[in-house]
Formats: C-alpha cells, structure tokens, sequence
C-alpha cells in the first residue's frame, strides 16, 4: 500500500520528495512512544511556539527525580510536541469524552523521530492528515496507522518532514486532520504550522545544550 501522497514529485519547501517515505513503525504498541510526560520526569526547560511546544525533562533512571543527595544516573529528554484535545462528538447521544491528537518530535538512534497519534479512546471510524501549502496539498497519510493508534517515521523520512514542516516561505502552512465520528459525523482540525520552525530551533538549541 501506498503510504504517501504527494502533490508534486519535488516539495517547493525544502525541495524534499516523499514519494518514497514509508512510516517506520505503526501499531497500537507504539502508542506509548507519544504518551505526555509522565510524572517521574521534571520539566527542566519550556517554551510555547503558537500550540508547538519545546520541552526538556530530566529524571533518575529508576528513582523517580534525583534528590542533590541521591546519586546516580540522570537522563535527560527534550522534544516539541502539538496536542490536540477536543470533543469530536455534537449530539448527547453519542459517545461521550474527549478526543486527543498529537504529533511529537524527538530523536533516536537513527536520528529525528515523527509521531502521529491519537486517543486509543477516540470514537472515530476513519483518520486522514493532510498537510496544505498555500491550500495545495503537499503531503498526506493515506494508510490506516492513525486509526490504529500511531504513525512513526525515523532517519531520512523523519528529517524530510521535518524540513517540510518548517518551511518558512510559505504564506500559509496548515495540517489538516479530518476524521469520522462513529455516527458517520466529518471534521476537521487545522493546524497552523508556521510556529513549528522556530518551537525546532528551539528543540535544536536545547539538544546541543
């Protein structure tokens, strides 16, 4: 199956061609590689670009934050993430809570890493993301990961998309997320993305740090 669409062969942002980009992992398990911080790790860094956030957390491998007395070894995390929460659904009668889309980036051992993700909660039958310059669409997700909980992409793929995502030169630069209710409801989320290069030089900056 084909994972991407691809408005051009070549992006005018970047110059990037995706046609050939594939997600790296997908699957309900991978959802816990998106999940919010959890407790154990404490904030050390923060800073808001639009709804782009760029974080840096530190914690004790197994001992939850480090007394100055504890010794032992820190680890140290730092990210931009986008959460989405909303209600999905318009009538009283159908399912009832709130709805959670994110997108993450991080690094690995291969380099920057990309998550899509979504509530496993949610009461959606279909998810689609598509992302619009100056209202042509230049990448999407076709495959059905979202609706399996994550999309993740690594190495090259990741770094091209990050190279999308900060196109600069663009007047407009939104990420549109349409979904399905399970009552057969459509909408749409709109990201605006131009904020998203600078919450990446932050993350840039704290990753040298």
């Amino acid at each position: 199956m084909r994972i991407f669409t691809v408005a051009s062969a070549v992006l005018v942002a970047g110059g990037i061609a995706l046609a050939c980009l594939t997600p790296a992992q997908t699957g309900v398990a991978q959802v816990q590689t998106i999940e919010v911080a959890k407790q154990e790790w404490a904030t050390t860094r923060y800073k808001q670009y639009g709804n782009w956030e760029s974080i840096c957390e530190t914690r004790t491998h197994e001992f939850g934050i480090q007394p100055a007395n504890l010794a032992g070894p820190t680890q140290e995390r730092c990210y931009i993430r986008y959460i989405d929460v909303f209600n999905p659904t318009e009538a009283p009668d159908t399912q009832d809570g709130s709805a959670t889309i994110a997108a993450f980036v991080s690094s690995d051992e291969k380099g920057l890493k990309v998550d899509f993700g979504i509530d496993g909660s949610m009461p959606f039958q279909k998810v689609g993301v598509e992302l619009s310059r100056e209202g042509k669409s230049v990448w999407s997700i076709e495959d059905d990961c979202l609706n399996k909980g994550v999309c993740s992409f690594t190495g090259p793929a990741a770094s091209a998309l990050v190279g999308v995502f900060s196109d600069r030169t663009a007047d407009a630069l939104v990420m549109h997320i349409d979904f399905t209710n399970v009552d057969g409801r459509t909408g749409t989320r709109n990201w605006p993305m131009r904020p998203f290069a600078q919450a990446f030089q932050d993350y840039q900056r704290n990753i040298q740090q």
